[in-house]
Parts: C-alpha cells; structure tokens; sequence
C-alpha cells in the first residue's frame, strides 16, 4: 500500500491561495491583504506565507507592485495548463474529454511513425500487467502509465508535456477516470487495439480510427458522469 505523504503548511496555505484566487474571492487587479494581516487570517507564519506567495508568483497567479503589495492577476489571461487541476465542474470534464481525444490522436499518429521495438514492447508489457489487474487504483494507475508510454513513444514534445497535465488533471480527480475505466474488458481490449495500431505503422488510419473511438466511449461516459 503506497503511502500518503504528509502535506506542508506551505502547500496547503499555496492550495488555499490559489483556490481563492480562482474561484474570484480575490478578483483580478486587486490587492492581497497585507502581508501581517494575511498570515493571521490563515494561521500561518510570514515565512510560509511568503513561501506560498512566491510559488503563486512563479504560477502567474500574483504580482509584486513596489510600495503597493501584491496584486493578483486575471488567472484566465495570464495562468496555465496546470491551473486546470484545481478548476472542478462539469464542463471541464467536456473539455478535458475533448482534449485528451485530440492528445491520444496525435500521439498514436506519432507513434506509428516513431516508436521502437523497446517502446512497443513496453506497451505491450502494461498492457499484459492490466490483464490480471483488479484493483482500482493499480487499473487506475495502469492505463496512466500506458498513456505515458504511448504519448512518450510519439517523441513529440510538445504532447508529452500536454499529458503532464491531463495526468495531473485525472490525479486531482481520479473519479472521472475510474468511472470510465468501470468496464474493464473494453478498457484492456484498447489496449491491444491501440498497439496493433502503433505496429501497423498507418499513421492517418491510426488517427481516425482513435478519434472515432473514443469520441463514441466518451460519449458514454459523459452520458454516465453527468447523468
């Protein structure tokens, strides 16, 4: 059993900052509180909280303005892919859906063109593990690592870092894709699918045919997660 790993103030006092700046209770263009006061409301020192200011910061979440303060920034103009972990409604999962087909699309289009005989075996080694693999987080974990390995083996990138953070999205809400990893045989079949695909070296017709398949599966699963 994995461990779990204990969370620092300055983590916790990051995730509440940035949680607060998105969901607008600090609106773009404003000011945080003074730094003493700030501290206080959170129940933390002024080293963490900085800490966490400065991790905001980097994530072009907050701006320092000398002799102002910091103020916050519009997170939809200036924020990244990576803000989308810590977004969670519903259209997002339409929109995560739609990327992650265009993602798998792509990369079995550059795997087909790029993978070698190490990566394919590597596919078909996760692919054989979920075979015999029932629990649901190691099934959970399992086609993550077979995403990684297919995207890795497209040797674009670009759409290995875009699954960066598909993978952290999923992470930070992992039911949506155990959900759709429910039916495990049609889970473990795609698999299969996916690496005759990458053998076949028809790069176009791998293309197509990923997007018509998962535009039908994640139709059924939309159907099951919103309904």
């Amino acid at each position: 059993m994995a461990k779990i790993k204990p969370r620092r103030a300055v983590d916790i006092t990051t995730d509440h900052l940035r949680r607060s700046i998105i969901d607008g209770e600090y609106p773009a263009d404003t000011l945080l509180p003074p730094e003493r006061t700030l501290a206080a409301e959170l129940g933390v020192n002024r080293l963490t909280l900085r800490a966490a200011l400065a991790r905001l910061e980097a994530e072009k979440l907050v701006v320092p303005r000398q002799g102002q303060g910091i103020r916050v920034q519009d997170w939809k103009k200036t924020g990244g892919l990576e803000l989308l972990s810590n977004i969670a409604d519903d259209q997002l999962v339409v929109e995560m859906l739609a990327l992650r087909r265009s993602l798998a699309a792509e990369a079995i289009y550059g795997a087909c063109l790029h993978a070698d005989e190490e990566q394919k075996r590597a596919l078909m080694s996760i692919a054989q593990r979920q075979d015999v693999t029932d629990g649901e987080i190691p099934f959970f974990e399992g086609d993550l690592a077979f995403t990684r390995t297919l995207v890795a083996a497209s040797s674009s990138l670009p759409l290995i870092l875009l699954f960066n953070t598909i993978e952290s999205v999923c992470r930070a809400r992992p039911g949506v894709l155990m959900r759709m990893l429910k039916d495990r045989d049609t889970a473990r079949a795609s698999y299969r699918a996916l690496l005759a695909l990458v053998r076949s070296g028809e790069a176009d017709l791998a293309r197509r045919a990923v997007l018509q398949a998962l535009t039908e599966i994640d139709q059924e699963a939309l159907a099951l997660i919103m309904g």
